[in-house]
């Protein structure tokens, strides 16, 4: 019977096995990570097998019990400072078969997950709340706040603010202060002897309590005649409030290859009407049919 000692990482730190035997001949194991012999004794001897700064196992008041279908294995351990940390507990038993072959009744049963804390340290943090605001203005003071669980945990705590926050590293309150608008991600970390917890909260940083809009426009330098041209153009309010009732978006297409027909679409674009007098009639436009790409009414948050 083994029950073995695996930290969050899926390595085992150390096996503890019972041998069982006839009568009173039962005896203990301590192996290593590797599953190689450290020490063995009989229980309730008054000695201890030790593996380095892990774990000690103490025969006095360590007992085995049970055969056949019945068998109850209790060892006690002390952990040292090389075991700090958090476990699983797993359950392994093996038999012998009627010609003598191992065979594996059942194994990597988890018992149970407990934490190992260093000394003087007795109460680990389990978990840290964040609360504040999740929007607000440029240039506007944002308070965060944390709370962490349970109440009495071992200090001193630790906190760190990430970005760096205007005032409150350090500590478990803080104020932030962005001087562009757009989103931004607020985390925290606290830890103390024995544990450590996290928490994370998005704002979103408008520029104003109006709509604050801006264009951009994008697409490819140059072009090959006779083929499609795709512009992207991307509307972003920045602001607080949605606006709204956006009824016409116009985009002036690049302008054709001759002076004569640049200079018309220059002055079509800005909205006035060309006059040809020295030929009497408009130079010959792009062959695209669309001058200008138009949206209807839309609302932008």
């Amino acid at each position: 019977m083994d029950m073995r000692l695996r930290n969050e990482a899926g390595e085992i730190a150390a096996w503890v096995r019972v041998v069982e035997q006839p009568d009173t001949g039962s005896f203990y194991r301590l192996l290593n990570a590797a599953e190689e012999l450290v020490d063995e004794g009989l229980p309730g001897k008054d000695r201890d097998l030790m593996l380095d700064d892990i774990v000690t196992l103490h025969l006095v008041e360590s007992s085995f019990s049970g055969s056949g279908l019945i068998a109850e294995m209790t060892p006690t351990l002390t952990f040292g400072p090389a075991a700090i940390g958090t476990y699983n507990i797993e359950f392994r038993v093996d038999s012998k078969s009627g010609d003598g072959e191992t065979l594996n009744v059942q194994d990597s049963d988890v018992l149970g997950t407990f934490t190992i804390l260093p000394a003087g340290c007795e109460v680990a943090i389990a978990d840290m709340t964040l609360s504040g605001e999740s929007s607000g203005l440029v240039d506007e003071l944002l308070l965060f706040s944390t709370a962490v669980s349970p109440l009495d945990a071992t200090g001193p705590l630790t906190y760190t603010w990430t970005p760096e926050p205007e005032t409150g590293q350090g500590f478990p309150n803080a104020a932030y202060r962005f001087d562009q608008a757009g989103e931004y991600v607020i985390s925290v970390q606290v830890s103390n002897c024995g544990a450590f917890a996290a928490a994370a909260q998005t704002v979103q940083i408008s520029s104003g309590p109006d709509p604050d809009l801006t264009i951009i426009k994008e697409g490819p330098a140059t072009s090959v005649a006779d083929q499609a041209v795709t512009y992207t153009l991307t509307i972003a309010n920045n602001g607080a409030a949605a606006a709204t009732n956006l009824v016409v978006l116009t985009s002036c297409l690049p302008e054709p290859p001759t002076s004569r027909a640049a200079r018309w679409w220059e002055m079509k674009c800005n909205g006035k009407s060309p006059n040809w007098k020295d030929s009497g009639s408009k130079p010959a436009l792009p062959s695209r049919s669309a001058q200008w790409t138009t949206w209807s009414t839309m609302t932008i948050d």
